[in-house]
């Protein structure tokens, strides 16, 4: 026998009511059967970056990871991994309980995969949830911000304020080649003043 350098998941996790705790910088190991669904679930006490990782032992199977903030319907961020490929993403977080849901998102094979909730040194990166004018971010003068829309159905907010008449520059950019971006630019009301397209993540300004 050997002793594991990770903590392994104990069943049942698949509700966010009992989800198994994940903590920072200590390796959790799982194992999805057929028809699974893993729940972790972490805390954050302040705002704060942080970034999770997967890894897995198969070369077949597709996972899907879901990050939710509470025990909210509607995830807040997310990733997959393709044929078991190491993935992962980098977020900041309100303060809060999330939960992590891991499921199947194609092949399967009964094999253990690894997670890791680390620290993230990126301080320009978007705060998640930023869905709503309530929670859009600032978007503070020459200060280039870092996001990301993980689904078709994510929406990402940044908000700035301007004396009555000022000229500015709206700049941005995508590491993708084939996404498609809405860029518009609101007002306080929600109405749209101007909306431009990225086509494959191409610049705009």
């Amino acid at each position: 026998l050997e002793q594991s350098q990770n903590n392994i998941e104990i069943e049942p996790n698949d509700e966010p009511s009992n989800a198994f705790p994940m903590a920072m910088n200590i390796g959790l190991q799982g194992t999805l059967y057929e028809d699974d669904v893993d729940y972790y679930s972490f805390s954050v006490n302040a705002p704060q970056f942080v970034s999770i990782d997967f890894s897995s032992n198969s070369v077949t199977a597709d996972y899907q990871l879901l990050l939710y903030k509470g025990e909210g319907e509607n995830p807040i961020d997310g990733i997959n991994s393709e044929n078991g490929a190491d993935a992962g993403f980098e977020v900041g977080l309100t303060a809060g309980t999330y939960f992590l849901k891991l499921i199947n998102d194609g092949d399967f094979e009964n094999k253990s995969y690894f997670l890791t909730l680390t620290a993230s040194d990126k301080t320009n990166l978007e705060i998640e949830p930023n869905n709503t004018f309530v929670y859009a971010n600032a978007l503070p003068k020459a200060v280039q911000k870092s996001g990301r829309i993980y689904s078709a159905n994510d929406i990402d907010l940044w908000g700035f304020s301007l004396p009555k008449q000022a000229v500015f520059s709206l700049g941005f950019s995508s590491q993708s080649f084939t996404g498609d971006y809405t860029v518009s630019l609101l007002n306080a009301a929600g109405s749209v003043l101007s909306q431009k397209t990225s086509e494959n993540g191409g610049g705009l300004t």
